[in-house]
Formats: C-alpha cells, sequence, structure tokens
C-alpha cells in the first residue's frame, strides 16, 4: 500500500485492508446485475514477469484494456482484485459501479469501484476486475513518474505466485505448492489479504505478508506499549496513507523474529498506528526470498540461497574492520564478538557478518554487503551496498 514517506524511510508504505464490494443502492432501485466473476489467462505454463524493485514496491507495466503501458505496483496487502488511480479511471472513461467502505488503518472513507475488462503484465491477463478508485499521484515511481494502479491479492490468489526479489522475476504458474515443502507457513484471509501467526513476545499475533511496505516489521504502536519498548522509540519520519499521515517511529525489538523457520536479523521494528495490535513483514525482510503464494490452498514459501562459507580471517584483518563509520546522520558499528564480526547501527541490533574477504562481508540472512576500501585521502571508509540497484552508503571511519 503506497504512501509517500520522509527522505529516512523512502519507501515504507501503509495498510489497506479493503472491504469486499458493497454496492450503494436506494431502497426501490432494481438490484444491480452481478459482474462477471474474476478470471485470469496466462500466455504460456510459466510466464515470468521482469519487476523494478530499487524503490522497496514491485513496480511493473501494465495494459488496462488494451491501452498503456501504465505504472503498477502488485501488492499483496491491497486486497481488491485492483486499484486504479483517478486521473487514469476518466482517460479510459471508467463509470462508478458500485462504492465500498475501505480503510488505510487511519480512518475509512466511502470509494468508488471501477470494472476493467483486462489487466495485463506480460504473460498474465486478468479479466473482469473490479477495482478501487484512489488518488496516487502521491507515489513515485523509479522512472520519475507517480502510480497508475495496483494489482491486489484477490487477483494473485487464482495462481501460484512466486515474488523472487535476489532474481527481480515475478512468476505466475498454475498447480499448488508440494505438500511437503520446507519453509511453509499457512496464512489466513481475514481481511482479504494473506495474514501469518508470529510469535512476538510470549504472543501469537496477525502478521500480513505485504510487498507494499518497504519496512522490515511495521508494528501496530501497542505492540510497542505491550513489549515495554516506548520509551526507547525514536521517531524518523511520517507516513502518508491513502487518507492521510501519521509519524513513523522505530525501535529494537527484544529478540529475532522467525519466518517460515526462518531467523530473521536485525530484530528491529517500524510502529505506527495500524488500528488493530497486529503488524506487517515488509521489503526489509521480503528483499532476501523467493516468496510464492498458493492461494488455493493458503499456503506461503519463502526459499533464501543457502549462506556461503566465510573466509578465516586473522586476528589482525579481523582488528582492521573494527571501528564506527558515519554517514550522514548514521553511525555504522562493526566490532569483535569473540573471532566474529558483528555490524550494526548505532542504536539498534547486531547482526553477524559473514567474512567473503579480507576486505569484504556479507551480513547473514540479507543481500546487504559491505566493501572495505581507501577514501580520497587515504582514510579507511566502508561501502555499504543495501540494494544492488542503488549506489552504496560511503561511510568514513571515525574511531
Amino acid at each position: 500500500m503506497p504512501v509517500r514517506s520522509v527522505p529516512l524511510l523512502t519507501a515504507l508504505t501503509a495498510l489497506i485492508l479493503a472491504t469486499l464490494p458493497v454496492l450503494s443502492a436506494s431502497a426501490g432501485d432494481p438490484a444491480p446485475e452481478t459482474p462477471p466473476p474474476l478470471g485470469y489467462r496466462l500466455a504460456s505454463a510459466d510466464v515470468q514477469v521482469p519487476f523494478n524493485h530499487v524503490d522497496a514496491h514491485v513496480n511493473v507495466s501494465a495494459t488496462v484494456n488494451g491501452k498503456g503501458p501504465f505504472r503498477f505496483h502488485v501488492d499483496t496487502y491491497n486486497s481488491f482484485p485492483a486499484s486504479i488511480d483517478d486521473d487514469l479511471a476518466r482517460e479510459l472513461g471508467l463509470e462508478p459501479v458500485a462504492k465500498v467502505p475501505n480503510s488505510d488503518g487511519t480512518e475509512i472513507k466511502m470509494r468508488d469501484v471501477v470494472r476493467l475488462d483486462e489487466v495485463s503484465i506480460g504473460g498474465v491477463t486478468f479479466t473482469n476486475v473490479m477495482a478501487l478508485v484512489g488518488d496516487y499521484d502521491y507515489v513515485p515511481t523509479p522512472d520519475g513518474g507517480s502510480l497508475q494502479g495496483l494489482i491486489g491479492f484477490t487477483s494473485l490468489k487464482q495462481l501460484l505466485v512466486t515474488f523472487d526479489y535476489p532474481a527481480s522475476v515475478l512468476r505466475f504458474r498454475e498447480g499448488k505448492l508440494p505438500a511437503d515443502a520446507s519453509h511453509t507457513a499457512p496464512f489466513k484471509l481475514w481481511t482479504g489479504s494473506p495474514d501469518l501467526m508470529i510469535e512476538l513476545g510470549g504472543k501469537e499475533i496477525p502478521i500480513g505478508i505485504d510487498t507494499g511496505s518497504g519496512a522490515a516489521w511495521l508494528l501496530d504502536h501497542s505492540q510497542a506499549e505491550r513489549l515495554a519498548i516506548e520509551d526507547t522509540l525514536e521517531t524518523v519520519g511520517e507516513v502518508r496513507t491513502v487518507h492521510g499521515s501519521q509519524p513513523l517511529l522505530r525501535g529494537a525489538l527484544p529478540h529475532p523474529l522467525s519466518l517460515a523457520d526462518h531467523e530473521i536479523h536485525p530484530a528491529v521494528g517500524h510502529f505506527m498506528k495500524l488500528g488493530m495490535p497486529r503488524g506487517l513483514v515488509g521489503y526489509g525482510v521480503l528483499r532476501s526470498f523467493a516468496v510464492t503464494f498458493d492461494g488455493k490452498r493458503r499456503v506461503v514459501r519463502f526459499e533464501r540461497e543457502p549462506e556461503p562459507e566465510a573466509v578465516t580471517l586473522s586476528p589482525e584483518e579481523l582488528e582492521d574492520w573494527v571501528g564506527s563509520f558515519h554517514h550522514d546522520d548514521r553511525t555504522f558499528v562493526l566490532r569483535l564478538e569473540g573471532k566474529e564480526l558483528m555490524f550494526h547501527e548505532a542504536g539498534l541490533p547486531g547482526q553477524r557478518a559473514i567474512p567473503l574477504s579480507a576486505d569484504e562481508l556479507k551480513l547473514r540472512g540479507s543481500p546487504t554487503r559491505i566493501r572495505r576500501r581507501l577514501g580520497p585521502g587515504g582514510e579507511p571508509v566502508l561501502e555499504i551496498r543495501l540494494h544492488p540497484g542503488r549506489p552504496p552508503l560511503v561511510a568514513p571511519r571515525s574511531s
């Protein structure tokens, strides 16, 4: 779910819990016609659609009713079959066929619904698609434009869909996950979007799998109160949702979280008011995985490459990494814990580093890579690559 966020968190998105369409008809009006059912067509048995996720969203090119291409996101926590920008709806001459109550986690408003004959991305076409109409001009896209629509989970759940973040590819096919597939977990569709049950602080809470959220873990503010970490949170910006905006806070969680038997490091949460005691897992975690949704069986699988073998470094080589490094207003720290390097941002939990060479590290369970270089003046600097499509952060040593 798209938001416009502050520079410190450039791609965080907010919760949209869309209810099913409820036609608004006055007493005595004839009953509306039942629309044809949602469907799909695949150009081949295994359709692969490249996507751009440099801004933490799943960006694709889509055609609507044979026209386009238009800038779309594929968003698992938009529970409607699709959403469309109001300007594009007018451009395509789409008339409302219904109104529905819709919440962004802060308030509920009535929104128009239109019917799209077809929405296509690559070799997959969704047919007879009901779409919410909204204003998405505030959501930027990597090409410098603004968002024109979203494909939601109600469309996706008809197929076996894989979000392969490391390969930057969406895969669509018919079928189901094998019953004995590893690293799987059941999900619920309480709101029409996929929710897992995750243990947090000795209590299970629902966590939505949100390909439209840029945070690793986005939690309702009540969870910070329950975990007694509210006083440790720092405000890192403001989140704009579909209907408004609110502060965004960040803090360390008491322990790592588990996702389908994968332990996730570091345990850092972002907090805002989501309207209920729950949370979302988003891009900060998902980017390490190929995530496959089996919507018919309501099972999701999280796969990632095995960790590489670590190179053994001498005590002197290990010591060469140790220190504090600054990038703008952020401080990154490398310290020794026994014979292992730990990397963390100041005030947040540490993450074990896997040495790939004397001058390159990889963080455990993360695509983040760190190279050690000499700066223009011969001073030690770290190049911290958080995303393959973005330039690395360059952080000079400060101690």
